[in-house]
């Protein structure tokens, strides 16, 4: 039946070695805890103060989003940027330092050196706050380091201050550019305003009184000028007055066919009897002539007086209508004179404005043009001259305002920067521990436990006895001091205990056991005597190291296999007094 393997660590063991060398460890312990107070002592502590500050954009042109804000987060993240690299120059640190003066009060007109900037400038901090990045908010944490929280606090506000002049200078710096730039291009935008509206001028002046009517024109193309509402209307007295001419020309046939045969103003029309009322009363006496003669003529002979008379009576009407209709046709030549002239005149009127229509036809692409032109300058110049207004403004209150806002005072907190002198102590005394334990298990043993093979530890094909042999006294030549020696190991032995007399040498035992002479056993004194083999030879130390590194290496090999590779080591001798000592033991 196996037992469990022996422990390789025996903490009694370490026990007793940290007792018995207590001051390998004791020393360094106090010695660290000396230097870790030592270093509390006299080191210099670090406070860190932070102040929060806000950016706003310049006011501009803030039409089109909130006043203050930047038109994008690219924008706010490159005005961040500028700030950190503003905040970090030498002459911002440098200003800011001068005004605070020295950490000992004292009175130095070289104060501070380019060293002291320089290191300065290496404990300021720019950072959003946590969990955002630059170009996300407008808020920036401004963290500066001193020896103390006063310095802190008091260089912090310092740099706030001059980083606020700093960007003002950039502001004013940035305006007064713009403005020279926006003050040139005012007035080339000037200069070509002018050019534009001479060219538009000298056009005007050809035009002359159809200016009007042209930039009626140009403005609207569905408009109704008064030089198109002036043709329309000629045209319409052209009409009428054709219209009437061609009225009065078929009155003068009719009146003149009339005056031949009065009969027949039978078939004059209305529209002449009310021209001429006269002519239709004549027209209505011939009428009652004509009747009463022939009612006459249907009771009386053709030469009764009465008949006779009533024909002299409308022989008298037909007289009179002759007369008035002669008077009514000339009254009529002379309005038919009159309205050739007219209609004469309208024409020439009505061509006339044709004809200045068509000319202004013609003018309007080249006018529309050099008017666009004189607009488009005037928008650019309109447009510089706002520019320039902002340019000058920003500068006139580069001064008198600043974009980096704040509302907090610098607070420095409670606490220095880094761990207290009462954790450093602590950690020094740890450390002093840990360091004085490390040398304990380096230099001192702790148990025989070198020089055995991984198999003297296994519990598996060993036997019981083998495991729990009773040390020896004193190692035995080319024994491991830590290896029991027990008795009757070799198989020329004398039977011992559970030993067979008749054990042959195995394949799986050391191979310093195989070539030892057999021992001589005498059941008197049971006392054994070696002799020495022939060719046996003290194994060197480096031979035994080099297979127990073997021996390690192949942890996984079988026991005869490690045998294999370390027959070629010598054997040990043992001698007689060896052998007796071992027996006796």
């Amino acid at each position: 039946m196996s037992t469990p393997a022996r422990s390789i660590i025996n903490l009694q063991l370490i026990r007793e070695n940290l007792v018995k060398y207590r001051w390998l460890w004791i020393a360094p312990t106090l010695a660290c805890t000396v230097l870790a107070i030592c270093f509390a002592g006299v080191r210099s502590t670090k406070w860190k103060a932070t102040q929060v500050v806000m950016l706003r954009d310049e006011a501009g042109d803030a039409s089109q989003r909130v006043q203050g804000d930047f038109a994008s987060p690219e924008a706010l993240k490159l005005y961040q940027e500028t700030v950190v690299q503003s905040a970090r120059t030498p002459a911002v640190i440098e200003a800011a330092l001068k005004e605070l003066g020295p950490e000992d009060g004292s009175e130095d007109p070289n104060y501070p050196t380019p060293q002291v900037v320089e290191e300065t400038s290496s404990k300021i901090v720019l950072a959003p706050p946590k969990g955002t990045e630059f170009g996300k908010t407008n808020l920036i944490f401004i963290t500066t380091e001193a020896k103390t929280p006063e310095r802190a606090e008091q260089l912090n506000s310092a740099l706030v201050k001059q980083l606020g002049r700093r960007l003002q200078e950039l502001r004013a710096a940035k305006a007064r550019s713009l403005r020279t730039e926006y003050e040139q291009a005012v007035a080339i935008a000037q200069d070509d305003v002018d050019a534009a509206t001479q060219k538009l001028e000298k056009m005007e002046n050809q035009v002359g009184r159809d200016i009007g009517e042209l930039r009626t024109l140009n403005e609207g193309a569905t408009g109704n000028s008064n030089l198109r509402e002036g043709s329309n209307q000629i045209k319409q007295e052209l009409r009428a007055a054709n219209s009437r001419y061609e009225e009065l020309v078929q009155l003068a046939a009719l009146l003149t066919g009339a005056r031949q045969d009065p009969n027949r103003l039978v078939e004059a029309p209305s529209r002449l009897f009310e021209m001429q009322p006269g002519l239709k009363k004549m027209k209505e006496g011939l009428v009652d002539a004509q009747i009463k003669a022939a009612n006459l003529l249907g009771r009386m002979t053709a030469n009764h007086p009465d008949v006779v008379a009533a024909r002299m009576a409308e022989t008298e009407v037909k007289q009179e209508l002759t007369i008035e209709l002669d008077n009514i046709i000339g009254s009529l030549n002379a309005d038919m004179t009159v309205l050739k002239n007219q209609t004469a005149t309208l024409q020439n009127q009505l061509d006339d404005v044709e004809q200045r229509m068509n000319r202004l036809a013609g003018l309007r692409a080249p006018y529309s043009n050099l008017v666009s032109d004189v607009k488009r300058c005037n928008d650019k110049l309109a447009e510089e001259h706002k520019k320039l207004a902002l340019a000058r403004s920003s500068e006139a209150t580069a001064f008198k305002t600043s974009v980096l806002l704040t509302r907090d005072a610098p607070d420095a907190g409670t606490s220095p920067v880094g761990p207290s002198s009462k954790l450093v102590v602590l950690g020094g005394a740890v450390g002093g521990f840990l360091l004085g334990l490390g040398l304990v298990f380096i230099t001192v043993p702790i148990g025989q436990l070198w020089g055995r093979r991984w198999s003297d530890y296994a519990s598996s094909g060993r036997r019981a006895v083998d495991r729990t042999a009773p040390a020896s006294a004193s190692a035995t030549p080319g024994r491991r001091g830590s290896d029991p020696i027990p008795v009757a190991r070799r198989a020329t032995d004398a039977p011992v205990g559970n030993r067979r007399a008749s054990d042959a040498p195995r394949t799986n035992r050391r191979a310093a056991d195989q070539p030892v002479a057999a021992i001589s056993a005498s059941t008197s004194n049971a006392t054994a005597v070696a002799t020495p083999h022939p060719e046996a030879e003290v194994i060197p130390m480096e031979a035994r190291q080099r297979a127990r590194k073997a021996n390690e290496m192949n942890n996984g090999q079988s026991i005869s296999s490690r045998i294999k590779e370390t027959q070629s080591v010598p054997v040990v001798s043992v001698t007689k007094d060896d052998a007796a000592k071992n027996l006796d033991a």
